[in-house]
């Protein structure tokens, strides 16, 4: 058990400042305890992203009202006092708008070019006085900024270094990608190493995936003979090769609208050198399903390399005579149910190894674990990353309630999410004993899923504004939705119901909802509403409105 005088003036770091209405921290001391700092303290010390701090704070309390990514802590404190403030040492490029149209400006710099308000697409920053040769008056700008150090000044400054071009005829998908910094560079350019074959698998083998896809990552296996029937999930053996730390702070494969993917991995390895393409040999880590005529049914995880024959597209599947004799194996004999089509049967097995890996993680590494947890503190939770330990620490469900799974984790797309990686490499130490694996401490274990929930929470906002930039267009603008989650600072969390899409907004509203279970609280979990979406494309993605009706 860890005990905190929270009274003592201790170490922190910020998190996230949502609409610069409250900030997260976190510190090393507790990792279970999520801090709050109001909006008074945030403004006052000029906190943002990254700033560290000594602090004092109150009483720790059980968690709520916090954003669902932080909901892998048990508790919540609010600080007090905030001292010895040391900004980032570099604060990530911003994509904004640069008011041109405004009221007011800020002089100019010493080569006369006026100083404008420019203000950050991602609500996690301040306003900046921005210097820029675009003339005053007309139409505002999309523009790129370097954030320069916040030090004595109400308003911090930034050098502009692009003009993106004029607020309504900007790309939105592009710009929504650079608000939440999804795509990561430099991308480190590198090659893999010459690599040893593990013993070929024979078998029937092919792959399902949408049209056009190069980034295979499993690959089914069928084979029969007269003392066996065998269904095997293969999955490519990514680990085997170094990968920097670029992968962690990357996270996942990024698939913006009408573009190319951003993929994890270098094009030519997640594409090409490790992706299960057909006619190619590669490395897998395989999940073998055994029906046996005399011992019965059994499981086994093994490594392999594999010729992929046939990459078949979702459509393709259906009229495949070998997709159809295995699927009704698998209906028959794994699930004893039918599955509608070749979507749902992917999905299926791919869940059902998930679940078998946690499980047997569990059984041989309980702490080192990686789990795919929902939290009970929400309205139908989010998942998040957590290590079995943690769980057993806060004395907290290990289940993945949506998918009705005891344990859960994430095994089948190596290429495509670095966590996967990490329960690879657990799946080579601890079940394949492999001693060449290292160990890493638990305590940064800890903090790279918890990094992981973060990055994925991002991504989660940016298809959330690609979808109703998409909807939009297509002339969709009401939808039900339920309310999942109510954060400080009139913060909402809602589920778009048809299209299972969670959207956070600032609710403005005269009736405040610090807390979710005051009387006067407009809304309350559960609650269902009608979001209606308006947008006034001349303000840029500024102009989205939403407007609840209850």
């Amino acid at each position: 058990m860890i005990i905190i005088d929270y009274k003592m003036s201790r170490r922190a770091v910020i998190l996230s400042c949502p609409w610069r209405k409250i900030g997260y921290a976190e510190t090393y001391d507790d990792p279970f305890t999520l801090l709050i700092i109001p909006k008074e303290l945030l403004e006052k010390n000029k906190l943002i992203p990254g700033s560290s701090f000594r602090y004092i704070c109150s009483d720790r309390k059980n968690i709520k009202n916090v954003p669902s990514c932080y909901l892998d802590r048990n508790y919540m404190a609010m600080v007090t006092t905030c001292e010895d403030i040391k900004q980032p040492l570099k604060v990530p490029i911003l994509v904004g708008i640069l008011f041109l149209s405004g009221k007011y400006i800020y002089g100019a710099n010493k080569k006369g070019m006026i100083k404008y308000i420019f203000q950050p697409e991602n609500n996690n920053y301040p306003r900046y006085i921005v210097a820029s040769r675009l003339g005053r008056g007309g139409i505002d700008y999309y523009v790129r900024v370097e954030p320069q150090p916040w030090v004595d000044v109400e308003i911090p400054s930034a050098n502009c270094i692009e003009n993106i071009g004029e607020i309504d005829k900007c790309d939105y998908n592009e710009i929504i990608a650079e608000k939440y910094f999804l795509r990561l560079k430099p991308k480190p350019a590198y090659s893999l190493p010459d690599i040893t074959f593990m013993p070929l698998y024979y078998g029937t083998l092919f792959s399902i995936d949408p049209v056009n896809c190069r980034d295979i990552d499993d690959v089914i296996g069928w084979k029969r003979t007269d003392e066996y029937t065998e269904v095997s999930i293969h999955i490519a053996h990514v680990t085997a090769v170094p990968h920097p730390e670029f992968v962690i702070n990357q996270t996942v494969t990024i698939y913006p609208p009408d573009k190319p993917n951003y993929n994890l991995l270098p094009n030519k390895i997640a594409e090409d050198g490790l992706s299960l393409v057909p006619g190619k040999r590669r490395n897998v880590l395989s999940l073998l399903l055994r029906w046996d005529n005399k011992n019965g049914f059994s499981q086994t995880v093994r490594e392999h390399s594999i010729i992929n024959e046939r990459a078949l597209t979702y459509d393709e599947a259906e009229i495949d005579m070998e997709y159809l004799i295995v699927k009704e194996w698998v209906e028959k004999k794994l699930f004893n149910e039918v599955l509608v089509d070749s979507h749902a049967f992917i999905e299926k097995l791919m869940i059902y190894t998930n679940s078998y890996i946690a499980e047997r993680l569990t059984e041989v590494c309980s702490n080192d674990a990686i789990l795919r947890v929902t939290s009970g503190n929400m309205e139908r939770s989010p998942a998040l990353y957590m290590l079995n330990s943690d769980c057993i620490i806060q004395k907290r469900s290990s289940r993945h309630i949506h998918l009705s799974k005891e344990y859960y984790t994430h095994f089948t797309s190596p290429l495509r999410r670095a966590v996967d990686q990490d329960v690879h490499n657990l799946v080579r130490k601890y079940i394949l004993n492999d001693l060449s694996v290292k160990d890493l401490d638990l305590c940064k274990r800890r903090y790279r899923l918890r990094k992981y929930n973060m990055r994925l929470e991002h991504v989660r906002f940016a298809e959330t504004e690609w979808f109703w930039l998409q909807k939009y267009n297509e002339g969709i603008v009401n939808f039900e939705a339920l309310v999942i989650n109510i954060q400080q600072e009139n913060i909402l969390e809602l589920l778009i119901l048809e299209y299972d899409k969670r959207i956070t907004i600032l609710y403005n509203n005269t009736k405040t909802l610090e807390a979710a279970d005051l009387p006067e609280c407009l809304w309350k979990t559960g609650d269902k509403c009608i979001i209606k979406l308006l947008w006034d494309k001349t303000l840029g993605l500024r102009g989205k409105r939403f407007y609840l009706e209850q």
